[in-house]
């Protein structure tokens, strides 16, 4: 199986063959994937996954571009319950023969889970693996709500969630940063139209962000708060993926900033994005980058079109979008755009300000 984008330099391939001719060594017998590609004609491997799996198929471990550029300390090991639930998770360097076990830690998870799915505990060691950095107790009630947030002591309290009768979260923890407040309003069909800062007394502070929907829930506009406040409008297809993306600062005209083309494999894998990088008065779509994915569809690498890689992507291993490696930082300021490209296609994250995190240094 081929997935081709010619209209890259030497081309850049998705495939699963071997070495010979009729293999697809990428496949098991089960048909589950065990090792992808991104690569050129020559061939060089721009981007490379490989997979195992327990006799149940979960996934029990995956190893980062064995063969491509990616940085190293990005394999990850899972660990599972009886009842197939993930209750463990590391990553760093995959030991053994067969992988077993993750050397030389980067990051690792554990999850306590109570029968019905509930995190009764959670610990998370974002360094070296030796000592917990955060070690949570959660209380849950009888409809799966979070109503307490307990840590190890001396470690920073976490913003406790609240909810309305619908079950939607009115406010809780900001992204990045838990200690903090942020504020949320529904419209009657539970559909987030406003984000708040906290007013520094638990209650609805300055506007964040303001969302618009079509009748068929699409987020059709979106209006960031700031100097100017900065509206986009979406457009879709027939299958709800985002066609064109257009940009309108307070008091200026409207431009197209950002159109995408999507696969046919699935329905959130991108193909290419074209965008107005430098917002000059020309307005001209001047940046083209091309998608790579793993087996999961989560984007993992953006390439130019002289076949170039210019940025990589590594998730928290709940699947948040972090920059794990980039040729060009990305654009910070009054006219850039604050969102990875790898998750502007899909999602927006509430707070727009928020700074980027990158896993390692930048690559040059």
């Amino acid at each position: 199986m081929n997935r081709i984008h010619p209209a890259v330099t030497s081309g850049l391939d998705l495939t699963y063959k071997g070495t010979s001719n009729g293999a697809y060594d990428g496949f098991d017998r089960f048909g589950r994937v065990v090792d992808q590609k991104w690569q050129n004609s020559t061939p060089t491997v721009k981007d490379q996954f490989k997979y195992g799996y327990d006799r149940a198929s979960n996934r029990t471990w995956r190893e980062v571009a064995p063969d491509g550029g990616n940085p190293t300390g990005f394999d990850e090991f899972y660990t599972y319950d009886g009842l197939q639930r993930l209750t463990k998770a590391e990553r760093g360097t995959l030991a053994g023969s067969p992988y077993s076990s993750i050397t030389s830690h980067t990051k690792r998870q554990d999850f306590g889970l109570e029968a019905l799915g509930n995190w009764k505990t959670f610990k998370e060691d974002a360094g070296d693996g030796s000592t917990w950095d955060l070690e949570q107790t959660r209380t849950h009630n009888p409809v799966n709500e979070m109503t307490g947030i307990s840590q190890n002591q001396g470690q920073t309290q976490w913003i406790v969630p609240a909810f309305d009768l619908a079950g939607n979260m009115t406010s809780g923890p900001k992204p990045g940063s838990e200690t903090t407040r942020i504020h949320m309003k529904y419209d009657a069909w539970n559909r987030m139209t406003a984000v708040y800062a906290d007013d520094g007394n638990g209650d609805p502070g300055d506007l964040i962000i303001t969302c618009r929907y079509d009748g068929l829930t699409r987020r059709i506009q979106k209006i960031v708060e700031g100097s100017p406040d900065v509206t986009y409008d979406y457009y879709y297809n027939e299958a709800w993926q985002c066609l064109e993306e257009r940009k309108t600062p307070a008091g200026g005209s409207t431009t197209v900033y950002a159109q995408y083309v999507w696969d046919i494999r699935y329905i959130d894998a991108p193909v290419l994005r074209w965008r107005d990088s430098d917002n000059d008065e020309n307005h001209t779509l001047d940046e083209t980058l091309y998608y790579t994915n793993d087996a999961n569809m989560n984007v993992t690498a953006l390439v130019e079109p002289d076949g170039d890689v210019v940025e990589r992507y590594a998730y928290d291993l709940l699947c948040h979008t972090r920059l794990a490696a980039c040729k060009v930082p990305p654009a910070h300021g009054p006219d850039a755009d604050p969102q990875p490209v790898a998750e502007k296609a899909i999602i927006d994250i509430y707070d727009p300000a928020a700074p980027l995190q990158a896993n390692i240094s930048k690559k040059k």
